[in-house]
């Protein structure tokens, strides 16, 4: 089937799922509701069928040179850049499998959901394509078996698509590679240029403004770190920015800690962080399975003396290491360690524990990147489950090695004293963090150290980003 844009009726759709929720809220008979819901999903299924053609399809990149099934029964195809004669030397062969493209036929995938409709399955795989042929443009595959259930047994694939969908290594690799390959180490030079030349505009980002939200996105996830600046402080009368600013991108991530956590000195703290010592640098809620990726800290007063935080990019330490003691790196990235953290006494008593290398790589074909780093001495178990005797001590010497990069390099130790109206926006599970002690207020009226934090994930963030890019690809 020709690519081609479903023709659909997206407020209709929503009018009728809001009124279908309301009835079921309202208990309304059941028979109404199905009725309604049955008319909804018939009207869906009519709209969803009927397509019309791209009004203004964007240039294709690539053309078709050639095509053909080839000795191994694999559908071959030479593309060239679209805008250049070919020559053979700038063809680019590609070679799909034809269960592969059957798979992904357009057909196979509902219009609005763009979810595949019929699942993988032997049939399918007993299936070949009896012919191929192109114009240039797109390729038609004949299918050798009417079990297919395509129209007139035949399928189309745009040459940018087919592109796209390559399954040779180096397209595969360099897809893979899209995001890792923007991941950056951070130096404190990089960092207080970014907070005296191009500080993020917490302002801009109310007013809606897409191209500074995503380049704090994009920011946070290539060097770890942003500052955001003009961030109100008066929250009794404006409510919690850290909720503002987290909602303009994604779902909030609920902790023991709640959605919104309040880091200020307590008279019985149940973590150091609510404390006014210094707070050595680590990553926040390691005992999680799946910790927090973000955190969004907020100042809103700071300590008269003292308090300044303290960052330092675990991915440009764990580079560092590599090259110093290559040894003490692999079997950080290989060692699972136990993090705990529990509150028996309490109100609201729980035991959270989960184990992660302390270095995490992320790669292909045995080419890793560093992508985060899992360390919080405090909350470090007793236990040591993935370690023998003979091992423990390597083990402990390797982390001393790391946290002597990280708490000695001048190059990558950030100290920034943050005064009210600025907030770090930071990858928790690559910044090791920290602050210095500070002193308490003299006097009850003077007001203590407070800061707002709260954590989101990179789903929803990279979900969000994924959006803009492909809006600001439209309109550029």
């Amino acid at each position: 089937m020709a690519m081609a844009h479903t023709c659909r009726s997206i407020n209709f759709q929503r009018q009728v799922g809001r009124l279908s929720s309301s009835l079921m809220r309202m208990n309304q008979k059941p028979t109404l509701t199905a009725s309604l819901l049955r008319c909804s999903a018939s009207l869906r299924a009519s709209l969803s069928t009927t397509t019309v053609p791209v009004t203004n399809p964007p240039d294709p990149n690539y053309r078709i040179a050639s095509s053909k099934i080839n000795s191994d029964r694999m559908v071959e195809v030479d593309l060239i850049p679209a805008k250049e004669m070919d020559n053979n030397w700038n063809r680019v062969r590609l070679h799909f499998p034809s269960v592969y493209l059957l798979d992904n036929c357009s057909t196979n995938f509902h219009p609005s959901t763009l979810q595949r409709l019929s699942p993988i399955s032997q049939a399918k795989l007993d299936v070949g394509a009896s012919a191929v042929t192109d114009d240039g443009q797109s390729l038609k595959i004949n299918w050798d078996s009417k079990d297919v259930s395509l129209p007139d047994n035949i399928s189309k694939f745009t040459a940018d698509w087919l592109f796209d969908h390559s399954l040779e290594k180096v397209h595969r690799k360099k897809r893979q590679y899209h995001q890792l390959d923007q991941i950056q180490g951070l130096t404190a030079a990089d960092f207080h240029h970014h907070v005296d030349n191009d500080p993020i505009d917490f302002s801009k980002l109310m007013a809606d403004d897409d191209a500074e939200l995503l380049r704090l996105w994009q920011l946070v996830w290539r060097r770890g770190l942003a500052f955001v600046i003009n961030v109100p402080t008066n929250v009794e009368e404006l409510g919690t920015q850290v909720t503002k600013m987290a909602e303009k991108t994604s779902y909030l991530r609920n902790t023991i800690y709640g959605e919104v956590f309040n880091v200020t000195t307590k008279p019985d703290p149940n973590n150091l962080a609510f404390t006014n010592g210094s707070l050595p640098l680590h990553t926040d809620l390691a005992y999680y399975k799946s910790p927090p990726d973000v955190q969004l800290l907020h100042c809103i007063s700071q300590a008269g003396i003292g308090g300044e935080s303290r960052f330092v990019d675990g991915v440009a330490a764990a580079h560092k290491l590599k090259q110093l003691h290559p040894e003490s790196y692999d079997l950080l990235t290989k060692t699972k360690v136990r993090y705990t953290d529990k509150a028996m006494h309490s109100d609201d008593p729980f035991d959270i524990q989960a184990e992660h290398t302390v270095i995490h790589e992320e790669g292909f074909d045995g080419d890793k990147v560093v992508t985060q780093i899992f360390l919080s001495e405090a909350s470090r178990c007793h236990e040591i489950n993935s370690l023998g005797p003979n091992e423990v001590e390597d083990f402990y010497r390797a982390i001393v090695r790391l946290r002597e990069i990280a708490e000695n390099d001048p190059e990558l130790i950030i100290e920034h004293r943050v005064e009210p109206g600025g907030m770090f926006v930071f990858n928790n599970n690559r910044m090791m963090h920290g602050r210095n002690a500070f002193e308490m207020p003299a006097s009850s009226s003077s007001a203590p150290r407070f800061f707002h934090g709260m954590y989101i994930d990179w789903d929803g963030i990279w979900s969000r980003m994924r959006v803009l890019e492909r809006d600001q690809s439209i309109h550029s």
